[in-house]
């Protein structure tokens, strides 16, 4: 099996913002693996998130792009803003 580095973002509804919901939490997990992670988030939702009000994601902490003028393949963070991602045109714009 292999390892990974996930992340678990928990959501609240939250009509009051423009998107819908706010974050009220962030998980960082090192080297595990999927069966584990896909775990922890069913315990998570029957545990200490059971109400519908609350969303669970799970996404690999990084991701592999590619740099948008060296054409090289990198890692970055999932969540990295378009305007600071070197695979963006408007990284290299400014």
């Amino acid at each position: 099996m292999t390892t990974n580095d996930y992340t678990i973002r928990v959501n609240k509804l939250d009509r009051r913002r423009k998107s819908g919901d706010v974050v009220v939490e962030t998980i960082n997990y090192t080297s595990v693996t999927e069966d584990y992670m896909l775990a922890k988030l069913a315990e998570m939702r029957n545990t200490q998130y059971p109400e519908p009000k609350y969303t669970l994601e799970m996404f690999e902490t990084y991701v592999t792009r590619v740099n948008l003028i060296s054409g090289k393949e990198y890692q970055e963070h999932w969540d990295t803003p378009i305007s600071c991602s070197p695979a963006s045109e408007t990284y290299w714009s400014s």
